[in-house]
């Protein structure tokens, strides 16, 4: 009896080892799912292979989406390819947005400034040499994590769009551009900019729509 009470035991202890391990298995696979899509959410660097679209020459800059919508004071994730015709291969190349147009026609942002014109933000006005100080606080931003891309090919990031909780509703005509932005050119809350020795950033276009 003694016997048959202690085999009895050790299958029920087998039982409940075995059944442990099979919930250990399944929290470690969740736990590990977790930290892939966390990863995959905030490193802002995406392998090329899991595109489901290619910026090129002819469309250096692709979003996945022509609008994204966002809640004033809130961000949202996008994912952007950005071709590389020009840059050099070893430098790293991010993502800053540079204008809103609102609604009715007007810069959201930056703010009018003689010394600053947004329009023209592209062509010379981004590059270091001409870099007006004025501080550096976006209503609409775009934030990624720079990444070296191979010339003839493009790269994948997962840029965060966010707004600032005072940006009215509606939608915002945003200028985006990629290139390699140098921040230790600037002094504190003085927006990035082009070194003139640096090749020139390319530029897209997106909508952003705000709600509350």
């Amino acid at each position: 009896m003694k016997k048959k009470a202690s085999m009895q035991l050790g299958i029920n202890a087998i039982v409940i080892l075995i059944i442990a391990l099979a919930v250990l298995g399944l929290a470690m696979s969740f736990i590990t799912g977790l930290f892939r899509q966390s990863g995959a959410k905030y490193s802002a660097i995406i392998d090329r292979t899991d595109l489901p679209f290619h910026a090129d020459i002819v469309t250096p800059i692709i979003f996945e989406t022509k609008e994204v919508t966002v809640k004033a004071g809130r961000q949202e994730s996008l994912t952007v390819s950005v071709f590389n015709d020009k840059f050099n291969p070893s430098d790293p190349i991010s993502l800053e947005l540079v204008n809103c147009i609102d609604p009715d026609g007007q810069e959201a942002w930056p703010p009018r400034d003689p010394l600053y014109d947004p329009l023209h933000y592209s062509y010379p006005d981004y590059k270091c040499l001409n870099n007006p100080t004025y501080p550096y606080d976006p209503t609409i931003a775009i934030r990624t994590s720079p990444q070296t891309i191979p010339v003839a090919t493009d790269a994948g990031y997962m840029a965060i769009v966010s707004v600032n909780a005072s940006v009215n509703t509606g939608s915002y005509i945003c200028t985006v551009i990629a290139g390699k932005w140098r921040s230790d050119k600037r002094g504190t809350n003085v927006r990035s900019c082009v070194d003139p020795d640096d090749p020139a950033p390319v530029s897209q276009q997106i909508v952003v729509n705000v709600e509350r």
